[in-house]
């Protein structure tokens, strides 16, 4: 190898630099490259497991049963006690439209992830 790809080799340049200045690349950069090939990642189950982590966001209704059941004990409650309630019903409403939207940006998230590593196995 001459000493200008040598110099090069060693001014830390990515490995795509280096070839779109040489036209060529190292034998150590080009083994370093087959070797991280070899130790990446199956895309297939990188997909499998995203797919797993969208199941595990709550549904959007997780919390409905407990309001629904909070809401009926308000309506037999009076007076300060059903004040209290009716606020964490309220503050429970919030943590649910949260929780829901949080859920979704997750679950958007992780398809364009999956979309990403699908047009990586494709192309």
């Amino acid at each position: 190898m001459n000493t200008f790809i040598s110099f090069l080799d060693a001014s830390g340049m990515s490995n795509a630099e280096f070839y779109r200045l040489n036209g060529t690349m190292s034998e150590e950069r080009i083994v370093a490259l087959l070797d991280g090939e070899a130790a990446a990642p199956d895309l297939g189950s990188v997909v499998c497991d995203l797919g797993e982590a969208k199941a595990g966001f709550p549904a959007e209704d997780c919390a409905s049963a407990l309001l629904e059941g909070m809401q009926k004990l308000a309506k037999r409650m009076r007076g300060d006690n059903r004040a209290a309630l009716l606020e964490l019903v309220g503050e429970l409403e919030q943590l649910q439209t949260s929780l829901a939207n949080d859920a979704d940006y997750g679950r958007d998230k992780l398809d364009a992830a999956i979309r990403a590593i699908d047009g990586k196995r494709n192309s």
